[in-house]
């Protein structure tokens, strides 16, 4: 686990014991399927992380293992996750903090460690991005992913900036050089230069 929570000199006082930890397991159809460099997803998957105090806050975090990991990344991370679920009640926030530096698992820690800093953000009734140090923005760019560069790509990009979107993902490197760049200028044209990639 990295430094974030040690660094927070009320982590230990604020989170005091665990109640109980809940996995909320998720699949999320998407809209179209997305063509990823390794595998074109239909659907993205992952476990929400519930972790309660004994004064009865609860913080989330966001357990989503890479796509390209496919079943098996599923699989490892739910076990990492579903092995702590029967030691947790009655933890301290000491205790629990060790057991989520041994989890093998960056994605299932990074669950972890962010509901513990909800759980912390909450009982200072602060927003979690306050607790962290960081600043509020009036606006927060959310890319669109269009995926790997095919001839419809710069319609799907207008379409996209028409939508609202202020900048895109696409993935490169798949093709020619020559067509992706040529595909590049095309999207480009089509959005005016008014979508960042």
């Amino acid at each position: 686990m990295g430094s974030s929570l040690r660094d927070k000199p009320d982590f230990r006082t604020t989170l005091m014991r665990i109640a109980h930890l809940r996995l909320i397991p998720y699949r999320l159809p998407l809209k179209r399927p997305w063509v990823a460099a390794a595998t074109t997803l239909t659907e993205r998957r992952g476990l929400l992380v519930a972790l309660t105090m004994a004064d009865g806050i609860t913080g989330y975090g966001d357990c989503a293992p890479l796509p390209s990991s496919g079943a098996a990344g599923y699989a490892r991370v739910s076990a990492a996750l579903e092995a702590l679920v029967p030691g947790v009640a009655g933890n301290s926030a000491e205790q629990m903090q060790e057991k989520i530096a041994a989890v093998p698992c960056p994605e299932a820690r990074w669950a972890l460690e962010t509901a513990f800093c909800d759980c912390a953000a909450q009982s200072q009734g602060v927003p979690l991005m306050q607790y962290l140090g960081g600043q509020r923005q009036e606006d927060v760019w959310v890319n669109v992913a269009l995926g790997a560069l095919r001839a419809d790509s710069p319609q799907q990009a207008a379409n996209a900036l028409a939508a609202g979107f202020r900048c895109a993902k696409l993935k490169a490197g798949l093709g020619r050089i020559e067509e992706e760049l040529a595909a590049l200028r095309a999207i480009h044209a089509a959005t005016e230069g008014r979508l960042p990639m």
